[in-house]
């Protein structure tokens, strides 16, 4: 079912599939005129200087499948927290000399040698490029390009 705004049901009109441009103008594909969504303030518009901050029990619990969350370089800001916790499956091993640093930001669970999957053993395709190993078969040779062959040979 096609996106209708709220003010195309108010105004008995049938869905319609609604189109955007470029510059953000839209319209209905039934209509040549343009839609004009009405200029909403919030109380945050309001309240510039007040700000929002969530209050936590406990830590948001992260299931991170292939190391991803704690080689972002941003990773010791988000934990810096103290509300997130991470479990973090590393097929390929790429966080084993960095993981007692990494423990150092936050908590943070790795398990190495091992993915999220349906339980049944499966095979990793470990490639001379460490973060391009995966359980998916890579590309043939042919189907890559010349630049990323090297680092997808198993």
């Amino acid at each position: 079912m096609p996106y209708v705004p709220f003010g195309h049901y108010c105004e008995d009109k049938a869905p319609e599939a609604l189109t955007f441009n470029k510059e953000g103008e839209m319209w209905f594909a039934d209509e040549d005129q343009l839609v004009e969504l009405p200029n909403v303030s919030s109380r945050e518009d309001e309240n510039e200087d007040k700000t929002f901050e969530w209050k936590f029990d406990e830590p948001i619990i992260i299931l991170d499948n292939a190391a991803v969350l704690p080689r972002h370089p941003d990773y010791p800001k988000w934990m810096a927290s103290g509300h997130l916790a991470v479990i973090s499956f590393d097929p390929a091993s790429l966080l084993s000399k960095k993981v007692e640093d990494l423990k150092e930001f936050g908590e943070l669970h790795h398990y190495p040698h091992a993915l999220l999957g349906d339980g049944q053993p499966t095979t990793l395709y470990a490639t001379l490029d460490a973060e391009k190993s995966s359980t998916l078969k890579p590309l043939p040779e042919y189907q890559l390009q010349e630049d990323q062959r090297e680092n997808f040979r198993c």
